[in-house]
């Protein structure tokens, strides 16, 4: 309760008046105050170029008129709120002159040809290209004009060059008149820029403006009758408003090109005269209504409205530099029940209700089928212009003639299930929402749907969009800039009916329509665009952003200061690629975001990096430092991924660097603690999962895989009638196949268990560190009840290998869990090496079969002493081989290897892993039973057989095998493998390297918590790696750190940890965490029940230091401690310790500081001795009025906040008469005497 809004609940007593002589005095100042703004009035702001199409010409600008007769002195003048510029001592403008206030002085004259002397600057910060407020104030603050512009109707749309042959040709907005009101749109024009000119547009009279248009519902349904409004105002009035509106049928969609738009309007008038719907005569709101029999499910209704006043100026809006010229609402019922079957004729249909096919966000694309067919299928324009056009639906926002296309490099379409890429107009950008429905803070201007089907070769078909979404989400929780995602429901709308069965045939393929020919279209994941936009909402500068492809880059974000040929990109590689100093790196590249990249990189496999392809490059214009940006991740979360993960950095050589290593692994080692581990993934991983997936009832992923898994499309007779260009990559029946449960869940499940065995190879291959310091252990102390206010731990002392003397420096840090998380326990894993890197193979070349039978050479049993024997890796080609194969190449494509390994106890075993470094296939067996492959089309191959793909995986991938004790025996045991070149005779290489590795014991021991579970949350859950305090790096030991209170809030669940760096630059582990559940102390619980403010002098009769202010304690057996307790607000003054009020009783606060002004204060009001004081509070109450906060603590919590004012209502005897001011007695129903429970 804001005590200001309630002054009738104060004693009044007194009152106050104004003399002859101040009414008079008044007067005077406001006639020098009104002449003063009639004058400075005159100037305004009348033409603002805020978006130059180039973004290096730095020519934005605002210019200055002064429509007055006199000249106007500017001195110590601004411009505020969007840009910031203070007009120097001296500045006139004289009567009807221009003065421009640039970006750039010398730009903005040599491009416009006008004299330096015309032009200030420059100002601080950027105009905005979305519209922002720009406020021109004199030098005593008053406003002399502002303007709120923004992009598109009502005010005109720029920001494109006249022609993509005139770059540099871009329009301004320009006041038609200087006398027209400038806050309004329509008093502004799109023209080419006259800085420091009459404005190109300008004229005596235009057309009536326009504005507030709009229709209601906002999003009709059939059958509702339509109201269409606009604000129209003419100061010769208005003649006539008159609205043109066009129907869009289902299966017919017109095109702004097509002849039809061009004709197929119908006009009906709007009134203002308060009939036929309209609510007011006269108040200038025009009104039409469409009748209900014109709303039609999935009708797209389009508008425009011509406006003319009695003079005959006309005027139809949207205007015409607006590339969408007209405003449009979609008809819609609502998303109906889908019919599908995962095989239809083989499974049974089912029937998707209404409210699992809502439970995502509707994209609806409105457009011809051949328009659509063409893009995602048939034409396979492999180019990146929009040729395609249609009308985007999200919500009631329409997106009419938005332009589209495929999306996608090599694969764009060979998936049958294909990628959409949309282009916004200007002026109408997406307002696009995350999974939980907050709105993002930027707009989008394109829009990425991923199709969110794997490729069928990589055998993780199901993950539906998984890996992406997770994947993103990663690299922005460890601190890297990257994309926002969201899953969305895609609908397409081509055809006359929703239903496919209903719709036309696609012969040979379909005889009639099928239940995949309808609206329907299924799971995507809407993807940000990188661009000037993502820097924005990431809170990144406006630097040089280049999409790399082919290890060369294509600009995507130009800087106004950035370099404009590639020049700036390609002096660092040039320099990058000879393997540079670590001066040099860390001069060049913002190491702690690559360090972000990399470890996420690492962690989820996202090896599809290596041939300069796949990420952004962004130079940092405050740094001049460069750093990626992650992009396309469908390839991630499994060891048979494509590529060998050399980013660009490593190649070069940048963890040679001791420093630069150590530094990675150290941030490597936390993400572990805090964020990749089976804890805290595992709950992110559940978190995503639930959006589309209910364990215990249908769910989105289910009609996905309905949709798609059977479709005609992904059939191979598709492909050879046009509909896809590769083979196979699609494929029928391939969801969920290698997921043990074959479903959604197994799919899940996959991810969690490859953040386990991920994670134990980030362990041994890059944290395997002897030196580092140990981790420390964490405990709470004694005193630490988990109370906010005793919140301190101790940790164990410094310990690390190199010498208990090389401490430098430990961090302490407190984050919010969600309640249900368990820590990771870091123990090391139980591994035993069965077969090491190098050991000795038999092996056999493939110019025949190798047994007979076929299966026989993988048994144990086999006699292979007619084998070749060599030590891995094997194969040709590479020059880091043991054993060459020299005659392979042309002559043979496959060869066999065999090696006999033992196990004592094959019970022992949880786990096996192959680690297998290969190129470019191979099956793997283990006691005749195949365990493993990647990239072979089948476990039964002929000895001239060839892999799938070519493969070049100079790196180990891990390939965790089946449950081994399906297998292994005790004693002797083989594995054997069949290793598969891609050709005959034009590949350059083929090897295999194998090591096997048995983990022992418990399958799981990085296992911590398996997440919360598909529970769909309504706002994101808490990681750990957020923290919400932390120390800085303390360089002195200190065994013990207490918790502010104020960043735990009582009945939240914390972690406490505590990591320690050695002198050589090494962070340890952090420590195992001390998670708690955060409380009130008694003592809190009792000042927020019991403390009062009961009086307030403010403005004392006799001088300011008797100024007070009483607490109260109310309860009546309970002491309050104050220990820390201060006033924020109003004045400034912290309890020392051991402040304490009696039960019932009261203490003043005083200015008084010494004795002295203690005793006066004291006679002052005739108190004894023993009525406690404390002081001096520093500051004073101020005698108008104003806010007084009490709180727990200088951050903490308020106890008590309030306004006091001594305006109208409020008693007048307490300011400056002698009163204090008290609560009523009736302030709050149910208080006591004199208690005024304050909010908190």
């Amino acid at each position: 309760m804001n005590s200001s809004r309630y002054p009738q609940r104060f004693r009044v007593y007194g009152n106050c008046f104004y003399t002859a002589r101040r009414i008079l005095v008044l007067t005077a100042i406001l006639f020098f105050l009104f002449s003063f703004h009639q004058t400075s009035a005159q100037v305004v702001i009348n033409e603002i170029h805020y978006d130059p199409d180039l973004a290096t010409n730095l020519v934005e600008f605002v210019e200055l008129y002064n429509a007055g007769i006199e000249t106007v002195d500017l001195s110590g003048w601004s411009l505020r709120d969007g840009i910031a510029y203070q007009f120097p001592d001296q500045t006139v403008l004289p009567a009807d002159a221009y003065l421009v206030i640039a970006q750039n002085v010398n730009a903005v004259a040599i491009k416009y040809s006008i004299s330096r002397a015309l032009i200030l600057g420059p100002f601080a910060g950027r105009l905005d290209n979305d519209g922002e407020r720009i406020e021109l104030t004199a030098a005593d603050g008053r406003v002399i004009d502002r303007v709120e512009y923004a992009l598109g109707f009502p005010w005109p749309t720029v920001g494109d060059p006249v022609s993509a042959s005139q770059p540099g040709s871009g329009y301004s907005i320009q006041l038609v008149n200087p006398t027209f009101d400038n806050d309004l749109g329509g008093s502004w024009r799109s023209n080419p820029p006259t800085p420091a000119k009459r404005n190109v547009g300008y004229a005596e009279n235009i057309p009536p403006h326009i504005r507030q248009v709009r229709h209601k519902p906002e999003q009709p349904r059939s059958h509702q009758t339509v109201t269409i409004t606009a604000k129209v105002t003419d100061p010769d009035g208005v003649r006539s408003v008159i609205l043109h509106y066009q129907a869009v049928d289902a299966g017919q969609y017109i095109h702004l090109n097509d002849a039809a738009y061009r004709s197929n309007w119908t006009d009906l008038p709007m009134r203002d005269d308060g009939s036929a719907g309209d609510a007011i005569a006269g108040d200038s709101i025009y009104t039409v209504q469409l009748p209900a029999n014109l709303q039609v499910h999935r009708r797209l209704m389009r508008y425009r409205i011509t406006v003319t006043d009695s003079g005959g100026y006309s005027l139809k809006v949207p205007y015409t530099d607006d590339p969408q010229p007209n405003f449009a609402y979609f008809v819609y019922d609502g998303v109906p029940e889908w019919v599908g079957a995962v095989r239809p004729g083989v499974t049974p249909d089912v029937t998707y209700r209404t409210d699992v096919l809502s439970s995502l966000p509707v994209y609806h694309l409105i457009t011809s089928k051949s328009e659509a067919e063409k893009c995602t299928w048939l034409d396979q324009f492999m180019h990146n212009e929009y040729v395609y056009t249609g009308t985007l639906v999200y919500g009631a926002q329409v997106f009419d003639h938005v332009w589209f296309r495929a999306r996608g490099g090599t694969w764009r379409y060979a998936m049958g299930k294909n990628m959409w890429k949309f282009n916004f107009n200007r002026g109408h950008a997406l307002q696009a929402h995350d999974n939980f429905g907050r709105p993002y803070d930027v707009k989008w201007d394109k829009l990425n749907l991923g199709a969110n089907i794997q490729q069928r070769d990589y055998w993780h078909r199901g993950e539906q969009g998984m890996f992406e979404s997770v994947g993103f989400k990663l690299f922005n929780l460890a601190g890297l800039e990257s994309c926002h995602t969201n899953f969305v429901h895609f609908r397409i709308i081509d055809e006359e009916h929703e239903d496919g069965r209903l719709n036309a045939a696609h012969p040979p393929l379909t005889s009639s329509g099928t239940q995949y020919d309808g609206d329907f279209w299924g799971l995507y994941l809407a993807t940000e665009q990188p661009d000037r936009r993502f820097l924005k909402e990431h809170g990144l500068p406006d630097g040089n952003l280049y999409k790399m492809e082919n290890g060369t880059g294509e600009i995507r974000n130009q800087s106004p200061t950035g370099a404009i040929d590639k020049s700036d990109l390609n002096d660092f590689m040039r320099n990058y690629s000879q393997r540079p100093s670590e001066q040099w790196w860390r001069q060049n590249v913002d190491l702690e975001r690559y360090y972000n990249y990399l470890c996420i990189v690492e962690a989820i496999h996202q090896y599809d990096i290596s041939y300069g392809k796949n990420y952004y490059y962004f130079l940092n214009p405050e740094t001049n430092r460069w750093h990626q940006i992650a992009w396309d991740l469908d390839l991630t979360w499994a060891d048979n991924m494509f590529g060998s993960g050399q980013d660009p950095f490593k190649q070069a050589g940048i963890l040679n660097h001791e420093g630069i290593r150590i530094e990675f692994q150290s941030r490597l080692r936390e993400i572990r603690d805090l964020l990749y581990n089976s804890d805290q993934t595992n709950q992110l991983i559940d978190e995503y999962a639930a959006f589309i997936f209910n364990p215990n009832d249908q769910s989105f992923v289910d009609a996905d895989r309905a949709m798609w898994d059977y479709h005609w499309v992904m059939s191979d007779q598709a492909r050879r009638q046009g509909y896809k260009n590769r083979d196979g990559k699609s494929g029928q029946g391939e969801f969920y196949k290698i997921a043990p449960t074959k479903d959604f869940a197994g799919m899940v499940k996959i991810m969690k268990d490859y953040v386990v065995s991920r994670g134990q190879w980030i362990d041994r291959t890059y944290l395997n560190d002897a030196n580092i310091p140990a981790t420390p252990t964490l405990v709470a102390a004694a005193s630490n009840d988990f109370s906010r206010e005793a919140l301190t731990f101790q940790c164990s002392p410094f310990s690390d290998p190199q010498g208990n003397n090389t401490f430098a420096a430990m961090k302490w840090r407190i984050a919010e869990v969600d309640p249900d998380s368990r820590p990771v326990t870091q123990t090391p894993s139980n591994e035993q090496i069965l077969i090491p890197a190098s050991s000795r193979w038999n092996y056999f070349k493939g110019r025949e079969e190798p047994s007979t039978p076929r299966s026989a050479w993988r048994l144990e049993s086999f006699d292979d002493s007619g084998w070749l024997e060599g030590s891995m890796p094997i194969g040709y080609g590479e020059n880091f081989l043991s054993t060459t194969l020299s005659d392979m190449r042309n002559n043979y494509t496959t060869f066999y290897v065999r090696k006999v390994f033992e196990v004592e106890i094959p019970a022992d075993i949880g786990r096996l892993t192959a680690q297998v470094a290969f190129d470019d296939g191979f099956n793997m067996w283990i006691n005749g039973v195949h365990v493993a492959s990647d990239s072979v089309t089948s476990d039964e191959l002929p000895y001239n057989a060839v892999s799938l793909q070519r493969a070049d995986n100079n790196n180990y991938i891990e390939y965790r095998l089946p449950d081994p004790s399906r297998y292994l025996v005790v004693g002797r045991n083989v594995i054997a493998l069949q290793v598969l070149n891609v050709n005959l005779g034009s590949s350059s290489d083929c090897f295999v390297d194998v090591r096997l590795v048995a983990t022992l014991g418990d399958d799981d021991p990085d296992a911590g918590s398996e997440g919360t579970g598909f529970r769909k949350r309504t706002q994101p859950g808490k990681l750990e790696i957020h923290p919400l305090w932390e120390s800085e790096e303390l360089t002195a030991f200190q065994n013990q750190i207490t918790i502010p209170p104020a960043v735990v809030t009582a009945g939240h669940t914390y972690r406490v940890r505590v990591r320690m760096k050695d002198n050589t630059g090494r962070w340890s582990h952090w420590s195992a965490p001390v998670q708690f559940d955060a409380r009130e102390s008694e003592n809190t619980l009792a000042l927020l029940d019991h403390l009062r403010v009961t009086e307030l002098m403010y403005n004392p009769l006799d001088g300011n230091q008797f100024e007070f202010v009483e607490l109260h304690n109310t309860h009546p057996s309970a002491l309050l401690t104050l220990d820390g307790v201060c006033f924020a607000n109003g004045i400034d003054f912290t309890f020392a310790e051991g402040t304490v009020i009696p039960p019932g009783g009261y203490l003043l606060v005083t200015p008084a500081g010494t004795e002295s002004e203690k005793a006066a204060f004291r006679a002052q009001y005739g108190l004894d001795s023993f009525v406690s004081l404390v002081g001096p509070y520093s500051g004073k109450l101020a005698n108008e009025g104003e806010q007084i906060t009490l709180k727990l603590s200088r951050d903490g919590q308020d106890i008590l906040s309030f306004e006091y004012g001594d305006g109208m209502g409020w008693p007048q005897a307490v300011d400056g008469a002698g009163h204090s001011l008290v609560p009523l007695d009736a302030a709050v129903a149910g208080e006591g005497n004199g208690v005024f429970r304050f909010p908190r």
